[in-house]
C-alpha cells in the first residue's frame, strides 16, 4: 500500500525543463531584458559622440562588453551575494572557536561585575 503512495507521489522532471524559456539554450529573458536595458542608451550615446570609430569601438568593449558579459551571464548576482556573504560572516577569534564578539560581549561583562562593589 505505502509503495503505491510513493509512486503516486513521483514525479518525473524531463531533462530539458530548466532549459525551457532560454534564448539559444543559453540566456534567460530576464537576463537579456536587463541586458538591453542597460546597453542599448549607451550604445546610442556612442553613436552619437563626434568621435573617431577606432575611440568608439575601444569604448563599446569596455562600456558595452563588459556589462553584457556581467549581466548575461548572472555575474552581478553572484556578486551580489559574495558582498552580503563578506558583510554578514563572522570572523573566529582565536583557537577557541568563538566568534570575536562573543569574546568581546563576554570582556565587557567580566568589566562590569569587577567595578560593581
Amino acid at each position: 500500500m505505502e509503495d503505491k503512495k510513493e509512486k503516486s507521489r513521483t514525479y518525473i522532471i524531463p531533462h530539458n525543463y530548466k532549459n525551457n524559456g532560454r534564448i539559444l539554450n543559453l540566456f534567460e529573458r530576464e537576463q537579456i531584458k536587463k541586458t538591453l536595458i542597460c546597453i542599448v542608451p549607451i550604445t546610442l550615446i556612442l553613436c552619437i559622440l563626434p568621435i573617431p570609430i577606432t575611440v568608439k569601438a575601444f569604448l563599446g568593449v569596455f562600456l558595452i562588453g563588459a556589462p553584457a558579459g556581467v549581466f548575461l551571464f548572472e555575474l552581478d548576482r553572484v556578486m551580489i551575494d559574495m558582498f552580503t556573504f563578506f558583510k554578514s560572516r563572522r570572523i573566529y577569534y582565536g583557537g577557541e572557536g568563538r566568534y570575536w564578539y562573543e569574546v568581546e560581549k563576554r570582556k565587557q561583562i567580566a568589566r562590569r561585575k569587577r567595578v560593581k562593589p
